[in-house]
């Protein structure tokens, strides 16, 4: 997973790099590049509230499969036989923080990536 940011970074560096001194000279363009901006922006912000969400989610399921204490492990096991613990319910819950971490960074990236261009626009340089 980290691999893929990693490149898909190089290859937004690579179209800035490439697109940015072309789109010096549209000056006019500015505020329809502002609007693209703030719609990212705004994405963005949407983005993070589905995230915060689905944690929330997950962390109510998470609470519901917990057996009662008072139940014993055959009726708890009767009511939701599906319900194994695996092995590797460490190793997923670890895939899924790693996952939440590469889209924290991901999106600090985009963030960065787009202030950079913002600043390349205003003719500030990188």
């Amino acid at each position: 997973m980290h691999r893929k940011s990693i490149k898909f970074r190089s290859i937004l560096q690579l179209a800035v790099l490439m697109l940015g001194p072309s789109l010096g000279g549209y000056g006019q363009n500015a505020p329809q590049v502002q609007q693209i901006l703030d719609r990212l922006d705004q994405l963005e912000k949407d983005n993070q509230a589905l995230l915060e969400e689905v944690r929330a989610l997950r962390q109510q399921v998470a609470g519901l499969r917990t057996p009662s204490p008072d139940a014993t492990p055959s009726q708890t096991q009767a009511q939701n036989p599906s319900q194994n613990p695996s092995p590797n319910s460490d190793e997923r819950q670890a895939v899924q923080e790693n996952r939440i971490d590469d889209d924290d960074e991901a999106r600090r990236d985009r963030a960065e990536d787009r202030h950079r261009i913002d600043r390349m626009m205003r003719g500030s340089g990188p």
